[in-house]
């Protein structure tokens, strides 16, 4: 009963501190942007599908199409977001609002993984870092999919972990459908997630054979993922004539990163108008030649750059590397484009140094988390990083090939509150791992995000 009593204290808490900062959002009207419009319209879409089937009746083919959404993105966000449109009257703040819960609800999430991984401490402390970092609090808000993604993500992994260690094969074959279904939501989510998908089982595989088991709840998660996602693929097979891998967007994103018109530091086009408008242009053109649609004409284009440049290749993935790993911008972008409502300047200075000292707070903490895994509190347990690890390699696997942005390392920084959480604790006891390996990946990572900063400030942050 404490167990749950916690988990629920939990998430009222988080429910609140994300509560605190949608309501002025909106309450000044703050509109979507960007990709978040697009999310809103395909969840009108599909609000309009969920009200005529439940009235027994078929959706029109302009609905559907719209809902689709040229298939850039998989369904499970916008259709989440579409049942807090179902209300009467039910706006852009109903949506939010789905956002703000299941951001919430991660929470107390992340106190039972880390408690699962390392100590109760840790896990406090990991929760307490998911309900107030301010890109967490930031996304909670925002119609983009990286909260659901995140929840889902975690999930998976503490159902996985939950199999691996289960007293019976009844129930480790039950913790490993919820780790499926989980693991398939995350992939019908976020395409990021295909790497996750293959390693997840692998390592579960692995794990139980490690202890005389049978690997069948590895077969179990992965069968049941592939499940989940399926009914999706066969639609993507059915509209564009060939098999898609989750999004069509796969080829273009892969474009963007790696093309002749990427401006030196930054690793992609992602944001930059003119690169943007070449690189159209040059798949247009590469596609009317070949008789085919520049989305699918993109992939191929992108292949041939990194095998006619592969020192370019990696150069720009070094880039991508510290634009990832920067601290998070986007609140900051809403704060000097006038999207968000004007603040004292005071204010805004403070806003600017919570993302900014957050965010290496964080990282600090991770590091001390995983160069200190053998270490325990006195009386605690030690942090069992494996798995941990495997998933943030596998997480980080798109955005270095692509695109990246701090925005989609959100994700990556989910799966590391365990590490930082166990990193806190080592502080508050001063059991740190010592000097010769916490100082130097301190400095590199203090390096790493800092040097991304003037080109973020010059490129996205200028009113």
């Amino acid at each position: 009963m404490r167990g749950w009593r916690v988990l629920t204290l939990l998430f009222l808490a988080s429910l609140l501190v994300r509560l605190l900062f949608l309501w002025p959002v909106v309450a000044a009207g703050v509109q979507p942007l960007y990709d978040e419009n697009d999310y809103l319209q395909r969840a009108v879409a599909w609000r309009e599908i969920l009200g005529t089937v439940a009235a027994g009746e078929r959706p029109t083919p302009e609905v559907v199409t719209n809902a689709y959404g040229g298939g850039d993105w998989p369904p499970l966000h916008p259709m989440l977001l579409a049942l807090g449109l179902l209300f009467p009257g039910a706006g852009v703040g109903a949506a939010r609002l789905v956002v703000a819960l299941i951001s919430a609800a991660t929470t107390p999430l992340v106190y039972a993984l880390t408690r699962r991984l390392a100590s109760d401490g840790a896990a406090r402390a990991a929760a307490l870092l998911h309900l107030a970092y301010p890109g967490f609090v930031a996304y909670s808000h925002y119609l983009w999919s990286e909260s659901t993604y995140m929840l889902l993500l975690l999930a998976s992994m503490l159902a996985a972990l939950d199999s691996a260690d289960a007293p019976t094969a009844g129930s480790r074959t039950r913790r490993a459908l919820v780790a499926g279904i989980c693991l398939g939501g995350a992939a019908l989510t976020r395409a990021g997630a295909l790497p996750v998908l293959a390693v997840l089982p692998v390592w579960l595989s692995c794990r139980l054979a490690r202890l005389g088991l049978r690997p069948l709840a590895a077969v179990v998660v992965l069968l049941c993922s592939i499940g989940v996602l399926l009914p999706w693929l066969l639609a993507l097979r059915a509209r564009e004539g060939h098999w898609v891998p989750v999004s069509t967007m796969t080829g273009y994103n892969l474009a963007l990163g790696n093309n002749p018109w990427v401006p030196p530091g930054y690793g992609s086009c992602w944001g930059i108008e003119p690169c943007k408008a070449r690189l159209m242009t040059a798949l247009e053109s590469r596609a009317a030649g070949r008789g085919g649609n520049w989305k699918r004409a993109a992939a191929g284009f992108a292949r041939e750059q990194v095998a006619a440049h592969p020192m370019t290749f990696l150069r720009r993935s070094a880039e991508r590397l510290r634009m990832l790993w920067a601290p998070e911008f986007f609140p900051l972008r809403h704060l000097s484009q006038g999207v968000y409502p004007a603040l004292p300047t005071p204010v805004a200075v403070l806003v600017l140094l919570a993302v900014v000292g957050g965010h290496l707070l964080f990282g600090l903490a991770a590091i001390a988390g995983l160069l200190g895994w053998k270490t325990g509190p006195p009386g605690g347990v030690a942090l069992s990083p494996g798995l941990l690890l495997l998933l943030v390699l596998a997480g980080s696997a798109a955005p270095l090939l692509t695109v990246a942005i701090p925005r989609l390392n959100l994700p990556v920084l989910a799966l590391l509150l365990p590490a930082a959480g166990h990193g806190l604790v080592l502080a508050r006891h001063h059991r740190l791992p010592p000097a010769r390996w916490l100082v130097p990946a301190s400095l590199g990572f203090v390096l790493l995000s800092a040097s991304a900063l003037p080109l973020i400030a010059r490129r996205y942050l200028m009113p």
